[in-house]
């Protein structure tokens, strides 16, 4: 009898952008290669940017960016379910549909994040210092860990921190490059 193949995903990333050092990795495998533009990213993928690299991701509606030094798991792309695990640094999401919504599962190595409605957000993992910081540009989300659940709405940034004690505080939106960078994006 024949082996039939497994049949492909129904649905993968694309990487769309590049700048600078960035690596994939096989997660199982710890099979590393510098990504290449128009990669396919399927499940079981970690891109890493270095220092001064940066990453654009596309799957289906959402855009993904990474910026320098920043790590992702893409745990499970399929046709049910985009699941990622933010490890490090920054990343800016753009979720485009509401009925893609209930797809997508983002973790850090503490906090899970749940976006509440289509819109521009950005995720800062600050492991060293403890803080995961949620900004929402438009939309809603909301920002889950042990037994604490935090909502974060358009205009603002929530700060939640586990060094030295657990808190959680809500600060004004500050810009900087990454933030200019992903405007720029976003117009083309």
């Amino acid at each position: 009898p024949r082996v039939q193949p497994a049949a492909p995903p129904g649905r993968g990333g694309q990487l769309s952008l590049l700048s600078g050092p960035v690596t994939l990795t096989d997660v199982q495998t710890r099979e590393q290669q510098p990504a290449a533009l128009n990669w396919p990213l399927t499940s079981g993928m970690r891109l890493t940017t270095g220092g001064w690299g940066r990453a654009e991701v596309r799957i289906g509606s959402l855009t993904l960016r990474l910026d320098g030094d920043s790590e992702i798991d893409f745990s499970r792309i399929d046709a049910e379910l985009i699941q990622m695990v933010i490890r490090r640094g920054s990343v800016a999401l753009r979720a485009r549909s509401r009925d893609l919504l209930p797809e997508i599962d983002v973790t850090t190595l503490r906090e899970r994040i749940t976006l509440d409605d289509a819109g521009r957000y950005r995720l800062d993992v600050v492991r060293a210092a403890g803080i995961t910081a949620l900004t929402v540009f438009s939309g809603g989300a909301r920002i889950a860990a042990d037994r604490f659940v935090f909502d974060v709405r358009s205009g603002q940034r929530g700060e939640f921190s586990t060094l030295p004690n657990t808190g959680f505080a809500l600060q004004p939106i500050s810009r900087d490059a990454f933030d200019d960078w992903v405007a720029s994006r976003e117009r083309r």
